[in-house]
C-alpha cells in the first residue's frame, strides 16, 4: 500500500476496554492527519502519520472525523490536536517477504506507512502486536501497551492485564495500585509501565512490587521517578522476572508501592504480562 491520500475507513475489533480507548495529541508542524490514520509519536512527542522510520511511537488509530491538515497557514507543532483511539485495528498488509503472515500472530509486527503494517523490523517502528491475518489485510493490537520496543515484549504472553493508575500522586508506601483473582493458572512473565501524563516535578520516585499471595514475584519490579515518567508514551519496563512468578486460579495478585517519594504530577498504565 501507499501513504493515505483521503480519510480511511479504519475497522477496529472488539469491545472498548480497561485502557483509556481515546487520548488526545497535539499534531507536529507541517503533516497532514486522515481519519483512521495509523498515528505514531515523533522524538519531540507531536503526533504525526506512521512512515517507514524508526523512532516513532505507534499510538493507535485516527479518531476525527475530519482531516487534520497541519500545513495551511499558521501551521506550527501543537497547532491542532488529534484524538487517537487505542484498540484492535484492521491495516493494509505489506506485500511479499514484507507480508505479516498467519504464523505471525502474537508478534510484533511494524509501521510501513499510515495504513499498512510489515513483519520487517528495518528502519522502521513497532507498529503493535499481531492478533488475526486474512487475506485482505492484519488485525494489530494498538495503543499504550504497544509502545515497547521488540526486545522489552515478554515472550509468548498468553494476555496482559492493564491497571489505569489515574494518579501517581495518590501512591504511598504499603499502598496497592492493583489487586485481583486472575479465575485461571498462569506465570507473570513481565511487567511495565506506560506514561499519559508526564511528570514535571522533580526528584520524586516509587517502586512498584508485583505480589502472588504474600510473597514478591523475583522480578518485574518497576521503578518509577521523576526521570523516566516523561514525556507522554515513555516507558518503564520492570526487571526480569525469574522466579516466584507462578500463581493458581484463586490466588491474589498485588502490586504494591515502597520507597515512595511522592509525586505532584503523573499518570499513566501498569501492564501485567501472563504466560
Amino acid at each position: 500500500m501507499t501513504a493515505l491520500a483521503a480519510p480511511r475507513s479504519t475497522r477496529r475489533q472488539g469491545p472498548d476496554q480497561v485502557i483509556p480507548v481515546c487520548l488526545d495529541y497535539p499534531i507536529a508542524d507541517s503533516v497532514i492527519l486522515y481519519p483512521g490514520a495509523m498515528v505514531a509519536l515523533n522524538s519531540t512527542g507531536y503526533a504525526v502519520p506512521v512512515t517507514s522510520a524508526t523512532g516513532l511511537i505507534v499510538i493507535g488509530r485516527c479518531a476525527s472525523d475530519r482531516t487534520l491538515d497541519n500545513t495551511v497557514v499558521g501551521h506550527a507543532a501543537g497547532a491542532l490536536r488529534v484524538p487517537v483511539n487505542s484498540g484492535v485495528f484492521y491495516w493494509a498488509n505489506a506485500a511479499g517477504g514484507d507480508a505479516v503472515a498467519a504464523a505471525n500472530r502474537g508478534a510484533v509486527c511494524y509501521g510501513y506507512d499510515d495504513q499498512t503494517v510489515t513483519i520487517t523490523s528495518t528502519s522502521r517502528s513497532v507498529a503493535g502486536i499481531v492478533v488475526d491475518v486474512d487475506a485482505s489485510g492484519v488485525w494489530v493490537l494498538q495503543g499504550l501497551v504497544t509502545q515497547v520496543a521488540t526486545a522489552n515484549i515478554p515472550s509468548n504472553p498468553a494476555y496482559v492485564i492493564s491497571v489505569p493508575i489515574p494518579a501517581l500522586s495518590a501512591i504511598a508506601d504499603a499502598g496497592v495500585l492493583a489487586r485481583l483473582t486472575p479465575g485461571v493458572a498462569g506465570r507473570i512473565i513481565g511487567t511495565e509501565f506506560q506514561v499519559t501524563t508526564a511528570v514535571t516535578t522533580a526528584s520524586k520516585l516509587t517502586t512498584l512490587t508485583p505480589k502472588i499471595g504474600a510473597t514478591p514475584v523475583g522480578g518485574g519490579i518497576l521503578a518509577l521517578t521523576s526521570a523516566t515518567c516523561t514525556p507522554i508514551g515513555a516507558k518503564v519496563v520492570g526487571t526480569t522476572v525469574l522466579t516466584a512468578n507462578s500463581f493458581g486460579a484463586t490466588d491474589e495478585i498485588t502490586v504494591v508501592a515502597s520507597s515512595t517519594t511522592a509525586f505532584v504530577e503523573g499518570a499513566g498504565v501498569l501492564f501485567i504480562y501472563v504466560g
